[in-house]
């Protein structure tokens, strides 16, 4: 084993350019393979084997250790003889030196696995740093920088990742394993959220590239190109159910430069990298979000701020259908994503205007009515339209948010129509006209909402009720007191309680809140509908009689009685 240590060592000298040690010219026969070594190193670069090559080789070898082991027993040689043996090491010897031979030529060529290739540059630091460029192609070639940003990374799952351009410009997204944190420093605000698990991953993280790579279903090395001045080895890459895309690693040093995605819904993505290189660690600064003495703290919103919408796409977990605004005004102001709920919400705006449209999309579940929601149409799809949804509780996400405290700050008209569709529930806020909100219904449907006719509903029984005295309640409401008045369905309540005990209602009411619907809502009058074979009434008849806005309290007009109903 002597000899072949001492090749062995000596190939590993010439990689690491250094002069070998004088044992290998001690022996004529050592100093006969290392001048074919030497020679072997001067050629130009080898085509590569096949894959597999190495374990066949290895293979052949033991074999025919094996059958020389067997053929000396049946055969023994004469004394001193040691031909059989110095046949079989002189073959392992050529197989060394030709296989090492294969990477005297540094890590990075023509033929190499990527994988390895990726692998030995990943393992040369605990760190990275570079600058990325993410730039969308469209069907026609067109191409759109939609960010550029700023990486550290390191091998323990930290990161600091800064925009420098794009619609996200300054916010800072890092996780440092104790907490993770989003923030604009010119803003003052900050979200925090925990640090596991995290569903963030920015684009490109070179771990996850390399964990990727090693499970795909196949890796093809595809041309050489030059990528920025830097020779590189283009790879295709199929992944497990995935469409195939390209990956261009440095020839020399193996790290990744450029990542093209596969065309889906006419769009691509280009990520390059600029400026990468090894570091031992991330910055201790930027692994700290430091003092939020005079920061906005936010510490439950589950939304997260994204650059792209290939990372909201990862972090929601679903590909949203974008509505087409290329012929209007229009431009995309906002990315978020939802984890928790598998959610997107894009908020487009005008340049120099106050108008903003919210676009809220998310996997379909049980419906939700509001009562101030009327029913409407897009198309033949059932939709629930609200024109006067400030101050509203809208659900757009993981709880019901208020609309005019979340992005529309204290403005009225706000408009909301929302609707489910091929298992996905779609909801369009926007303080503009409902004109300006159907441009985006109709680039999802191509359709337009359309609010119902209205035609009056004749009670059975007449309620009576003094103007005045609503007119009065109205000024109550309006000074705080009474609030329920702006529910119809508690109004609807409370009326078929006090039905039921005209003496005042003690302890829980003795109709569930939940058994009276809303199964018509015109904007200023509604039916509701009592699911209850305890209540003395099927139906009840309501209406804004005073003020007819969000702000407007509701009056019982009517009911029709319950025929079911048995007093006890």
């Amino acid at each position: 084993m002597r000899k072949e240590k001492i090749i062995s060592e000596y190939i590993d000298r010439l990689n690491q350019e250094q002069v070998p040690g004088k044992e290998a010219w001690a022996e004529e026969e050592i100093k006969e393979l290392t001048d074919t070594i030497r020679a072997l190193k001067s050629l130009e670069e080898p085509v590569y084997p096949e894959e597999g090559f190495e374990k066949q080789l290895s293979d052949t070898m033991w074999r025919a250790y094996k059958e020389t082991g067997e053929k000396e027993r049946k055969e023994p040689a004469k004394r001193g003889s040691k031909l059989p043996k110095r046949v079989f090491w002189g073959a392992a010897a050529a197989a060394a030196v030709f296989l090492g031979v294969l990477y005297l030529k540094g890590p990075i060529f023509s033929g190499t696995d990527p994988v390895y290739a990726m692998e030995q540059a990943y393992e040369k630091a605990n760190a990275y740093h570079g600058i990325l460029t993410v730039t969308s192609i469209n069907g026609e070639g067109q191409r759109n920088v939609q960010a550029v940003r700023e990486v550290w990374a390191d091998k323990e799952g930290r990161y600091y990742v800064k925009e420098l351009q794009g619609i996200q410009k300054g916010l800072i997204t890092a996780n440092n394993n104790k907490e993770k944190w989003q923030m604009k420093k010119e803003d003052n605000y900050i979200s925090l959220y925990a640090a596991f698990p995290d569903n963030y991953s920015f684009t490109f993280e070179i771990g996850k590239e390399i964990k990727e790579i090693e499970e795909a279903k196949a890796v093809k090395e595809a041309d050489e190109d030059t990528i920025g001045g830097v020779q590189a080895v283009l790879y295709k890459v199929t992944p497990k159910g995935g469409d195939t895309y390209s990956l261009w690693l440095d020839k020399n040093t193996g790290m990744p430069l450029k990542k093209q995605s596969a065309m889906v819904n006419g769009i691509a993505y280009e990520l390059s990298y600029k400026d990468i290189a090894y570091t031992s660690s991330i910055p201790k600064e930027y692994l700290s979000y430091g003092d939020l003495t005079g920061y906005v703290v936010n510490r439950e919103d589950n939304w997260q701020l994204c650059a792209t919408m290939e990372e909201a796409e990862g972090i929601s977990g679903f590909t949203p259908e974008l509505p087409d605004i290329s012929e209007t005004s229009y431009s995309m102001m906002e990315i978020s994503a939802n984890a928790a709920d598998k959610a997107l919400k894009v908020y487009y705006g005008l340049d120099g205007q106050e108008n903003k449209i919210a676009v809220i999309e998310k996997a379909a579940a049980a419906k939700e009515e509001s009562s101030k929601a009327v029913t409407g149409s897009i198309g033949s799809i059932k939709a629930e339209i609200i024109t006067d949804a400030e101050g509203t509780d809208i659900e757009a996400g993981s709880k019901a948010v208020s609309i005019a405290a979340e992005s529309f700050g204290q403005q009225t008209g706000i408009t909301s129509i929302r609707w489910q569709q091929d298992g996905i529930a779609y909801q369009i806020i926007g303080n503009g006209s409902m004109d300006e909100i159907n441009v985006f219904v109709k680039a999802l449907t191509g359709n337009k909402a359309v609010l119902p006719e209205v035609k009056e509903d004749t009670p059975q029984v007449k309620a009576d009720y003094d103007i005045k005295t609503e007119e009065e309640t109205q000024k109550g409401v309006d000074a705080g007191h009474q609030p329920w008045k702006l529910d119809p369905a508690f109004v609807a309540q409370v009326f078929t309680s006090l039905l039921l005990y005209p003496e005042g209602i003690t302890g829980d009411y003795p109709i569930p809140y939940e058994d009276f619907k809303v199964t018509k809502n015109t904007g200023s009058s509604v039916v509701i509908e009592v699911d209850n074979k305890k209540s003395p009434v099927s139906k009840i008849y309501l209406k804004q009689l005073v003020r007819q806005d969000s702000t407007g309290i509701w009056t019982v007009v009517g009911y029709d009685k319950n025929n079911n109903y048995r007093k006890n």
